[in-house]
């Protein structure tokens, strides 16, 4: 500024010293600018029209896997998921996130139990808004949400994204990806959300969501839930509790209503990072559900976890036909390598046990799974 550099009455050395100065901040300018035009070149730089800040990122998802049946084996690159993040902050108070997913992928099918094979369980190929929701934070215990979001249940369907999650198949109970086997994976809702700072330093944290809403293939009926969860800041442990009340899509009537009541536990202190969660339904029409896993984990070295996954579900019967899906058990143990914070690459074995319906139409099977993934973030 001009009274920085001004000089004062007869002094020379002032004016030379301030010249000095200019010309050594001209050339550190110079320089930003030069760092500057390597990066972008001729490129345009990209804006936001309106928006106060614009973060783009991303991630690429992909696994092969082979499965072998008492009567067959299959290998098939069953999973590529290119997904882009746009997080913009409109306002000091208002915030748009939105999930666009590019999706080739396909599940194992056990339909004939003992000769498993890979099928087009949804949509083999698909573009997926998965979430496009706004948020408005009165305060960090008053927040409103609005939009295509993941139902706030229990731990792994949170976190959601695969570069958080140490198997990015999930637990059996939240397959197949975006469905209902127990609640909604996700939901177009209203949704209230918030914490409260507890103890005598604030370590702890009291969380609640509260919601209402329609799953996308039930869009004329409304689910309504809700979780409280308390977490120990000193202990790294997190208590939650969740509730559901909702429909489920039918051939026969308009729905069929049914109640979700859960239960989970997080521990995450030094190297051990433990999950369990279960759930467990009444069912107006059909046989009541339960699921259940636990999944704990050992942090090996800072880039190296080691994991075993015990996790099983009861679907009951089909609400429609009425027949039999059975129940099913899992045994996946794998390791996990972060050779950097944007890379993580999997190695996992799964044991699945496939148990005899009631009256033996479908028989017990067994099956080894072996899928290498990796995710790339961006």
């Amino acid at each position: 500024s001009v009274s920085r550099i001004a000089p004062a009455a007869g002094g020379s050395g002032n004016v030379s010293q301030a010249m000095e100065e200019m010309e050594e901040r001209m050339v550190s300018l110079e320089d930003s600018v030069y760092e500057m035009d390597e990066k972008v070149g001729s490129r345009a730089v990209v804006h936001a029209f309106d928006a106060l800040e614009l973060d783009i990122g991303g991630f690429v998802d992909m696994g092969i896997t082979h499965v072998s049946g008492e009567g067959d084996s299959e290998t098939n690159f069953n999973r590529q998921v290119f997904e882009i993040l746009i997080n913009a902050k409109l306002h000091e108070d208002w915030e748009l996130f939105v999930a666009q997913a590019f999706l080739r992928k396909s599940g194992i099918d056990f339909s004939t139990r003992t000769d498993p094979d890979f099928a087009d369980l949804g949509s083999p190929v698909a573009t997926d808004t998965v979430l496009a929701w706004a948020n408005y934070h009165h305060s960090d215990s008053l927040n409103f949400q609005m939009g295509r979001m993941l139902t706030p249940h229990g731990i792994i369907n949170i976190e959601h994204f695969p570069a958080t999650l140490l198997d990015p198949e999930q637990p059996q109970f939240l397959r197949p990806f975006a469905a209902q086997t127990i609640f909604p994976n996700f939901i177009d809702a209203v949704q209230i959300h918030g914490k409260f700072f507890m103890g005598d330093l604030g370590e702890d944290t009291l969380s609640y969501n509260v919601y209402a809403g329609n799953f996308a293939s039930n869009s004329s009926d409304f689910n309504y839930g809700g979780r409280l969860a308390y977490s120990i800041g000193d202990l790294g442990l997190t208590l939650g509790a969740n509730l559901t009340w909702g429909e489920r899509e039918d051939d026969i009537t308009n729905g069929t209503g049914y109640w979700v009541y859960g239960f989970d536990v997080l521990y995450d202190h030094g190297p051990i990072l433990w999950k369990n969660e279960i759930f467990l339904t009444q069912e107006d029409r059909g046989d009541n559900k339960l699921a259940f896993y636990t999944q704990p984990a050992y942090r090996l070295t800072d880039d190296l976890i080691a994991f075993y996954r015990y996790d099983y579900l009861d679907q009951g019967r089909n609400i429609n036909t009425l027949a039999e899906i059975g129940q099913s058990t899992e045994h996946a143990g794998g390791l996990v390598w972060n050779p950097n914070p944007n890379v993580r690459l999997r190695g996992i074995y799964t044991h699945k046990e496939l148990e005899a319906t009631q009256f033996n139409t479908l028989p017990s099977a067994d099956a080894d799974i072996f899928q290498f993934s990796a995710t790339y973030n961006f």
